[in-house]
């Protein structure tokens, strides 16, 4: 599977594909990058949105790479967040290496 089908598979599960916002295409599109992530995913989008509460608690055990993925499609998502990778930029951490 592409990381377009992925995309698209997070997508339908919203059941509203051609109705959903740039923060679920943001989101959307860094959550389906990683074949493990977008599995771990689908289990936490619904109709009613994408749970990050308890994506987050799901890939507490993943690498902190990924997690900081899930972290900047939350930030993406919500806007209100906080997005601890972003941080990082400015204290002059690397990320996503």
């Amino acid at each position: 599977m592409t990381q377009a089908d992925r995309y698209m598979k997070l997508a339908a599960l919203t059941k509203r594909t051609d109705t959903i916002d740039s923060s679920y295409h943001a989101a959307f599109y860094l959550l389906s990058h990683d074949p493990e992530l977008f599995e771990t995913t689908t289990r936490y989008v619904t109709v009613d949105g994408i749970g990050f509460t308890g994506l987050k608690r799901a890939t507490r055990d993943y690498d902190e790479r990924t997690r900081q993925v899930v972290d900047i499609a939350h930030s993406l998502f919500s806007w209100n967040s906080k997005c601890n990778a972003i941080l990082l930029i400015f204290q002059g951490g690397a990320i996503l290496t």
